[in-house]
């Protein structure tokens, strides 16, 4: 699928299997050197990425795990200029209500339903807060 959206978006693209570790350096490089702006990656790129200028984070899909995301959407704005966050929903996706929270919290992993929580709640950042930082340290 990274794939496929690269080659629509007229980019490069970074997943665990897209080449050699040079192969994907170079993309890194072309990257960094502004040869392209956009790269299409998964959550291997998202981890891996040291670069202070990235603008913008667009996820396709449901974020899968809350560290995950966290760890892709903190390399926005590195270098003081900020960014945008951009989670880009299936039209069937339902939000989780507090009764499906409660049922599910012992067959759904926590940073899949903070992600479900972040994605429709009113202040994205508390959400995250609570869940990376703990209520005694949350800064919203």
């Amino acid at each position: 699928m990274v794939q496929k959206i690269a080659e629509r978006l007229g980019c490069e693209f970074y997943h665990a299997d897209s080449g050699t570790a040079p192969e994907k350096e170079q993309v890194l490089h072309r990257w960094h050197r502004g040869e392209h702006k956009v790269i299409v990656g998964t959550s291997a790129f998202g981890m891996g990425v040291d670069y202070a200028h990235v603008r913008d984070v667009i996820h396709f899909g449901f974020p899968d795990d809350a560290i995950m995301f966290s760890q892709a959407v903190g390399r926005i704005g590195r270098d003081g200029h900020g960014g945008n966050s951009i989670v880009l929903l299936p039209r069937h996706f339902r939000p989780i209500d507090d009764e499906t929270w409660e049922r599910e919290k012992h067959i759904t992993p926590l940073g899949r339903r903070v992600m479900q929580r972040y994605v429709t709640g009113r202040c994205c950042n508390a959400v995250l807060s609570r869940y990376m930082d703990g209520p005694e340290q949350m800064q919203y």
